[in-house]
């Protein structure tokens, strides 16, 4: 196993929410099975892809990544919210595919949960040394298995602070494995 590359998806959930509650527009989906197709535009505009920076990463902050790593290197993908999930949160769900040149480029994505260690200050003694807090997340994982470009969809689910399904959308990024 090569080293891990961390990828971060940041997402605007409230512009899109926003957008599809706009006169004129469809309504979002809630079905996990038939997530919202988000138009070019929009998925540009509210998703934002990053990775720690290394020699030959490009489009860092888009919804499209070129990502600089070899054969056997593990790609995790997690993703947050702009507000990092304090108010409606938002859950990668399905990874697709679409065309890999040449095939083989990257393993199917799996789903590992990630024990993390997060610390805040403490409200009470925000002088005092932060205060450790043990989570347990999501993140996808795959292996880059040679060099090339993957098309690809991922979907994702909007959920509420009541963990209310509000929204279910998929975009199509690309990644280049170089």
């Amino acid at each position: 196993m090569g080293i891990i590359v961390d990828v971060l998806t940041v997402v605007d959930v409230d512009t899109i929410i926003q957008y599809y509650n706009e006169k004129g527009h469809p309504d979002i989906s809630t079905n996990r099975n038939q997530p919202t197709k988000l138009g070019y535009e929009l998925a540009q505009n509210t998703i934002h892809m990053i990775a720690k920076f290394s020699s030959g990463l490009q489009h860092q902050g888009t919804g499209n990544l070129y990502l600089p790593v070899d054969a056997g290197d593990v790609i995790r993908w997690r993703a947050t919210d702009i507000s990092k999930n304090l108010g409606n949160a938002v859950i990668l769900d399905r990874f697709k595919i679409l065309t890999s040149n040449p095939k083989g480029i990257i393993s199917q994505p799996n789903l590992h949960p990630v024990h993390d260690n997060v610390s805040s200050l403490n409200p009470s003694n925000p002088d005092g040394p932060p205060i450790p807090q043990m989570i347990t997340t999501n993140a996808w994982e795959a292996t880059a298995e040679a060099r090339g470009t993957v098309m690809y969809t991922w979907s994702f689910v909007i959920v509420d602070r009541h963990n209310k399904v509000i929204g279910c959308c998929e975009w199509d990024p690309t990644i280049n494995i170089d």
